[in-house]
């Protein structure tokens, strides 16, 4: 029974990626970084909270990170997302 719908979420996903980089001209960062972190949500559950635009120290300065994931155990991942550009330096 949950097998189909395994199947059905990632190929839904991959749909939706492939779609976005298709069309990558017309998202902003900030859309991307929406459309990327709601796939990254679906594929582990297990994160309970996200903080958009975390602010860090880094070198005495205020930075802000693009998300922060808190998991069900209280663990965090740092999440940056970068647009893509047919210019890529690294893939």
């Amino acid at each position: 029974m949950f097998k189909e719908y395994e199947v059905d979420k990632y190929q839904t996903i991959y749909d939706k990626l492939s779609s976005m980089l298709d069309d990558e001209e017309n998202y902003n960062e900030t859309t991307w970084q929406k459309e990327i972190i709601d796939i990254l949500l679906l594929l582990y559950p297990k994160y309970i909270a996200v903080f958009k635009e975390a602010p860090i120290n880094a070198d005495g300065k205020q930075k802000y990170l693009d998300y922060l994931l808190v998991d069900a155990n209280g663990h965090i991942d740092i999440v940056e997302i970068k647009q893509p550009h047919d210019n890529s330096i690294m893939t």
